[in-house]
C-alpha cells in the first residue's frame, strides 16, 4: 500500500544524506542569509523615510529586494535535492534561478513575495514611522501585527511551498501552470507539511538560546527535510517493503 513517509522518517533520512554534507551547506545558508540580511540593510538605508514619499520609497525597495534575492530560494531547492539524490551538487547551485529559467523565477517569485508583502503592509508602515522610538510600547504593536501578517499568509505560504521544486522538475511549465501545479500537490497535503514545520519549533527555540548559532545546524536540516518531503509527495513509497 502507497503512502507518505512519517515526519519521524523523513527527518532521519535528512541527518543521513546530509552526513558529510554539513560543511557545504552550512556556508551556502551564510551565503543566502548574508545576501538577505545586506539587502534589507540597503532598502531602509537608500531612502530616508521621514516623510510619506520616503515611506513609499522604502517599501517598494523592501519589496524589490526581496523578490530578487527570493529567487535564491529555487538554487537552495537545487542543492538540496542533488544532496537528497545523490547528485553532483555544489555552491553555485544557489544562483541557478538567475542563471536558468530566470523570468520564470522572478514572476514566482513576485506572486509569493507580492502576497506576504501585502499581509505584511501595516507592519512595516508602523515600524517605519516608529523607527525613532524604539520603546517596548512601540515595540508590542508590530510584533502583534507582524504575527497575525503571518498567519493570514501561512495556508497561501504552505500552498505555494513546492513552486521552487516545480520549477527544477518541471522547466516546461509556465510560471502559472507551476503554481497552479503547487496549490493541486498541497491540497490535502498543507496540514501535514505544517505540522513537520512546527516540529522544529524545539530546535528552533534551542537555536534562539544559542545565539542563533544553531541555526548554522538546523537550518540545513531543516531544508534538507523539506526537499524529502517534495520527493516523498511526489512518490510516496510503499512503506510495507521498506
Amino acid at each position: 500500500m502507497s503512502q507518505y513517509r512519517e515526519r519521524y522518517q523523513l527527518k532521519n533520512m535528512a541527518k543521513d544524506r546530509l552526513l558529510g554534507k554539513y560543511p557545504e551547506a552550512i556556508l551556502l545558508f551564510i551565503i543566502s542569509g548574508g545576501m538577505r540580511m545586506l539587502g534589507s540593510m540597503l532598502a531602509v538605508s537608500l531612502v530616508p523615510f521621514q516623510s510619506i514619499l520616503g515611506v513609499v520609497l522604502t517599501l517598494a525597495l523592501n519589496l524589490l529586494f526581496a523578490v530578487i534575492l527570493n529567487v535564491l530560494q529555487v538554487g537552495s531547492a537545487l542543492f538540496f535535492l542533488n544532496v537528497a539524490c545523490g547528485q553532483p551538487h555544489s555552491l553555485s547551485n544557489l544562483f541557478y534561478g538567475f542563471r536558468e529559467q530566470s523570468n520564470k523565477c522572478l514572476a514566482i517569485s513576485w506572486i509569493i513575495c507580492g502576497l506576504l508583502f501585502l499581509f505584511e503592509l501595516p507592519a512595516q508602515i508602523y515600524s517605519l514611522q516608529t523607527a525613532a522610538a524604539n520603546t517596548l510600547s512601540s515595540l508590542l504593536p508590530f510584533y502583534g501585527l507582524e504575527l497575525l501578517a503571518q498567519l493570514l499568509f501561512l495556508p497561501f505560504s504552505l500552498a505555494l511551498s513546492q513552486c521552487y521544486y516545480l520549477i527544477l522538475d518541471y522547466p516546461n511549465l509556465s510560471a502559472i501552470e507551476t503554481v497552479k501545479m503547487s496549490l493541486r500537490i498541497m491540497k490535502g497535503n498543507k496540514f501535514r507539511l505544517f505540522i513537520l514545520q512546527l516540529s522544529f519549533l524545539p530546535l528552533m527555540l534551542l537555536s534562539y538560546l544559542s545565539f542563533a548559532i544553531g541555526f548554522l545546524w538546523l537550518t540545513p536540516y531543516m531544508q534538507m527535510t523539506f526537499a524529502l518531503f517534495f520527493l516523498d509527495l511526489m512518490a510516496p513509497r510503499n512503506l510495507q517493503k521498506e
